[in-house]
């Protein structure tokens, strides 16, 4: 049984012309200690979707479909009403830690409070968790950096203290949201080696999203293709750069450097073909 199978979900936004559907009737599964990339352009809906899951839409958005997590099953729409303990055990690792970690206050203290509110332990026991958390996810002299400020961190530090805090809170899958988007290639690798070494370490699962084809088809299982709000195909990671069946996926593959002879130009996705693209995936 997978850890979560998403079945017909559908998300839309009002608009000034009643409602636009950024997401339609998507569905897919999770494996336990599997990582699933999905890629896509940017306006795809990939954040959309996978921000349902933890009940981030916000106020005002039209929600349908089921999520089955553990072997519990929860209408999407209901998740942003259920308490914390009802809730699927799902945590977030977003794209840009510097919007997400308070500026003001130590790493350190970020992490604890996640452990000493969410799992119950004393100031001292926290805080040497803290510790161990930032030691795994490779922060060297973790005890010194508790006492750091996000900006006296790097930006893939920051990335760890992130990690870390997902990590704080015992989840079962995490949802890794474009975090490499912003870090050069160096420190790119080093994370998704760090996630890799998670998975096989703890059992975690994760959803790793990005618009990169190609970072996903390396670091990742499986890989779910979306394209306008539309889920047009899933493979395993080997089989998806060798045998893309839907003609988006191709195009995306076409941009990767390497791909297409030197010096020819890149791609460009008219209207019409745009149309097709949600043709071939509906049919398919």
């Amino acid at each position: 049984m997978p850890l979560l199978a998403l079945e017909n979900l559908s998300i839309a936004f009002p608009s000034r012309n009643g409602f636009h559907w950024a997401v339609e009737d998507v569905s897919f599964s999770l494996g336990k200690g599997e990582i699933l990339g999905i890629v896509g352009e940017s306006g795809s809906g990939k954040s959309v979707t996978c921000l349902s899951l933890v009940g981030l839409l916000g106020h005002g958005s039209q929600v349908s479909g089921t999520m089955r997590f553990d072997g519990q099953v929860h209408a999407i729409a209901d998740l942003p009403r259920l308490s914390v303990d009802q809730r699927p055990s799902i945590g977030m690792i977003f794209q840009d830690p510097a919007a997400s970690l308070n500026p003001v206050r130590t790493v350190g203290s970020q992490i604890t409070e996640v452990l000493r509110f969410g799992r119950g332990m004393d100031r001292r026991a926290a805080q040497a968790e803290a510790a161990a958390l930032l030691d795994r996810v490779g922060i060297r002299e973790p005890e010194a950096r508790l006492r750091s400020y996000p900006h006296q961190m790097s930006g893939g530090m920051n990335q760890r203290v992130m990690i870390a805090m997902a990590l704080a809170g015992q989840h079962r899958l995490l949802v890794a949201d474009e975090p490499t988007t912003a870090l050069d290639v160096t420190i790119q690798a080093q994370i998704c080696k760090l996630l890799r070494n998670l998975v096989r370490e703890t059992g975690l699962s994760i959803i790793f999203i990005s618009h990169d084809l190609d970072l996903v088809a390396q670091l990742c299982d499986r890989v779910a293709v979306m394209f306008g709000g539309h889920l047009l195909e899933t493979q395993s990671a080997s089989d998806i750069v060798v045998a893309p069946r839907h003609a988006y996926t191709k195009a995306l593959l076409a941009a990767i450097p390497g791909h297409q002879p030197a010096r020819s130009r890149l791609g460009v996705i008219t209207d019409e073909m745009r149309s097709s693209f949600l043709d071939q995936g509906e049919a398919a």
